[in-house]
C-alpha cells in the first residue's frame, strides 16, 4: 500500500469516527434537553451512567477475554513463525493487538444499548403491587 493509498485510508476513516461520534453527542444532548424539560434530568443521569458502566464492564471483559486467547495464541505459534523477519513480527502483534481493541470496544458499545433492559431487571416491582396511577395490580396488565 502507498503512502497516498494510507493517507486516504487514515483520512476515510477519521471522517467516519467524526461522523459517528457528532451522531453519539447529537442523540446525547437531545435526550438531555428532553429530559430536562420534563424536570427529569436524574432519570437521564441514570441512564446515562448506567449505560457507560453496563458498556465498558462488557467491553473490558471482553478485552481481556479476547486479550487472553490472542497472547495464549502468538506464544502457541511463535516457534511457527520463528523464520519469518522481525518486522513482520512486530507489525502483525500491533495490528492483531488493534482488532482485539477494536472488537471489544463494538462489544462495549453493543452492550451499552442493553442496559436498559438491565434498569428495568434491576428497578422491577413485584406482581402482586399496585399500581399508584390506576390503582390496580401489577399482574392485571399482563395478560
Amino acid at each position: 500500500m502507498g503512502r497516498w493509498e494510507r493517507w486516504l485510508l487514515g483520512l476515510v476513516l477519521v471522517v467516519l469516527v467524526g461522523w459517528q461520534a457528532l451522531q453519539r453527542w447529537a442523540s446525547i444532548a437531545t435526550d438531555y434537553w428532553w429530559f430536562q424539560s420534563l424536570g427529569y434530568e436524574s432519570v437521564f443521569w441514570t441512564q446515562f451512567r448506567s449505560q457507560w458502566l453496563y458498556g465498558g464492564f462488557w467491553g473490558l471483559m471482553s478485552l481481556l477475554f479476547l486479550g487472553i486467547i490472542f497472547f495464549r495464541i502468538q506464544t502457541i505459534l511463535r516457534p511457527v513463525f520463528a523464520q519469518a523477519d522481525r518486522t513482520r513480527r512486530s507489525s502483525s502483534n500491533w495490528f492483531g493487538w488493534l482488532v482485539v481493541g477494536g472488537v471489544s470496544l463494538l462489544v462495549g458499545i453493543s452492550a451499552s444499548h442493553e442496559a436498559y433492559q438491565f434498569l428495568l431487571w434491576q428497578n422491577g416491582a413485584p406482581f402482586t403491587e399496585t399500581d399508584p396511577l390506576f390503582q390496580q395490580a401489577y399482574d392485571f396488565y399482563f395478560y
